[in-house]
């Protein structure tokens, strides 16, 4: 019952990645000698990662990324000594 009510504030208190973590933890039960510091420490990474995922993924769809370089927008003016069947020939080398 202890567990459940953790889990529950936890949960309240929105430390989601603590509560995943935890449940998952008391679900595998892989490592039962964990002494109390290394287990507050796993949680609060849980936590972490939660949060810095959950940050990603807000920024992810506003993002506006560069256009992606081809090789057929490479500029071969003479001011940048570039020939155009040299820069083809080294795109299709593996």
């Amino acid at each position: 019952m202890l567990v459940v009510q953790t889990l529950g504030n936890l949960n309240s208190m929105k430390l989601h990645g603590m509560a995943n973590y935890l449940r998952g933890w008391l679900e595998m039960r892989a490592d039962t000698t964990l002494i109390a510091t290394d287990m507050v420490g796993l949680l609060a990474d849980a936590e972490w990662m939660c949060r810095e995922n959950k940050k990603l993924s807000a920024r992810l769809p506003h993002a506006k990324p560069r256009q992606q370089a081809c090789m057929e927008d490479i500029s071969h003016t003479h001011a940048r000594r570039l020939m155009k069947p040299q820069v083809l020939e080294l795109s299709t080398s593996k």
